[in-house]
């Protein structure tokens, strides 16, 4: 059995309307109460059939998942009413502040889980394909718990023998913009083994990329000097772009939430290409379980 994933199918997930509407509620909720959020979708190895995490996970200021947003709801609970409560085995008074003030995660109901996991075997066949989460307030770049989530997604399928490259997509902001900026990130070689270090200098890279292909005044002055105008952080061991797109696919998007579309070029500089979808495609045999 192969598995085959193309650009013209991640284009296709990135327009759908499943994808755009679960999007469109994360970021609404992370402008509305300022924390991240995130959803994952995986696909069918051998086929194109795709399932969405049967919740958007709505965490703190600065990163989501795990218990993060329990925790949150927990600190924010024992402010407002001065009792405590175990996250592990909460009262209802905890649960209903959760659905009504602080909320942890929101049901989607884009898969039907009861069908889905009538049949054990079937769902074993599914592999995480693109995580996507926001960041409130700040760019669009991946920090090095970004890209160890990629990472982790690459050895989370049941079916050990998968060759899949996992894609990251976070939401930023850009200031004074009519759009949010989508950074889309595949790592090129699956095999390829990096420590937190290397992560650290490949975040400080994407945080330099960001800026120069978002900010107007740092693209043209880069292109006429050499040079961004903004300070970018110091002691990365990383060029970008020339090693930081020797190791990742990097693609710029947008997303216009007025009219809820996504936006294939780079508008923060005034792109008129679309970005390259092909180069996030993958392919390789699956063996079969025996």
């Amino acid at each position: 059995m192969i598995e085959q994933f193309n650009g013209k199918m991640l284009e296709d997930i990135l327009k759908s309307k499943d994808f755009v509407g679960t999007l469109s509620r994360s970021m609404d909720i992370t402008r509305d109460r300022g924390y991240e959020t995130s959803f994952t979708i995986a696909k069918k190895a051998g086929g194109s059939e795709l399932i969405y995490s049967p919740y958007i996970k709505v965490g703190n200021e600065n990163s989501v998942g795990g218990l993060i947003g329990l925790k949150r709801a927990k600190k924010n609970y024992e402010k407002a009413t001065g009792n405590r409560v175990n996250i592990m085995n909460p009262n209802e008074d905890f649960v209903e502040y959760c659905e009504s003030k602080e909320p942890v995660k929101i049901p989607l109901e884009i898969t039907d889980y009861t069908k889905f996991f009538s049949n054990r075997f079937e769902a074993e066949k599914y592999f995480p394909l693109i995580h996507f989460h926001t960041h409130p307030e700040r760019a669009a770049s991946p920090s090095s718990a970004d890209l160890m989530n990629v990472e982790c997604m690459e050895g989370m399928a049941y079916i050990k023998d998968i060759f899949s490259k996992p894609i990251g997509i976070i939401a930023g902001k850009v200031p004074k913009s009519d759009y949010a900026p989508l950074m889309v990130i595949q790592k090129k070689d699956p095999d390829l083994d990096m420590d937190e270090d290397v992560l650290k200098d490949f975040s400080d890279a994407f945080y330099k990329y960001y800026n120069k292909v978002t900010n107007p005044n740092n693209f043209y002055a880069e292109l006429i000097f050499g040079k961004s105008l903004t300070p970018i952080m110091k002691g990365s061991s990383v060029e970008a772009p020339k090693k930081l797109t020797d190791t990742y696919n990097v693609g710029i998007l947008a997303f216009d939430a007025r009219k809820k579309k996504i936006i294939t070029k780079n508008v923060f500089v005034g792109g008129n290409k679309d970005m390259n979808f092909s180069e996030f495609g993958f392919s390789g045999e699956i063996e079969d379980e025996e």
